[in-house]
């Protein structure tokens, strides 16, 4: 699977998805850490292309509860990640899945990988979470 933000449909809905998540991460201290509004945005954004293209190959929806990224056909949760990585040894994933299969919020089955350089992306890797 590869891609670019060009190969998005709806880019109304894309900007929407992007301010709104922005705002709601900005607003957290928690979510925000250490970032400011731009490097919050450029993140957001960088994920949400990932999740809307994934929404448009009608193989997946957008979740139904907060925090989470989509539902796959059989109903089950999945984290979308979207980072400038060559592979699913790299220390921010390995951080994601150790968040995800050990806090008791986390509803998601699959972890969906995407390298995204200059714009780019394309599927590295599906994790089962649980």
């Amino acid at each position: 699977m590869q891609f670019t933000e060009d190969n998005i449909k709806n880019k109304e809905l894309l900007g929407k998805l992007i301010n709104e998540e922005t705002k709601r991460i900005f607003e957290s201290e928690t979510a925000r850490k250490d970032r400011d509004y731009e490097q919050v945005y450029t993140r957001v954004k960088q994920g949400k292309i990932a999740e809307l293209y994934m929404v448009e190959t009608g193989k997946f929806s957008f979740s139904d509860i907060k925090w989470h990224d989509l539902k796959n056909k059989a109903g089950e949760y999945c984290e979308v990640k979207a980072y400038d990585v060559n592979d699913e040894n790299a220390s921010s994933v390995k951080r994601d899945l150790v968040r995800y299969r050990t806090e008791k919020w986390c509803k998601s089955n699959w972890y969906y990988l995407f390298q995204c350089r200059g714009g780019e992306y394309k599927l590295l890797a599906i994790i089962r979470i649980k």
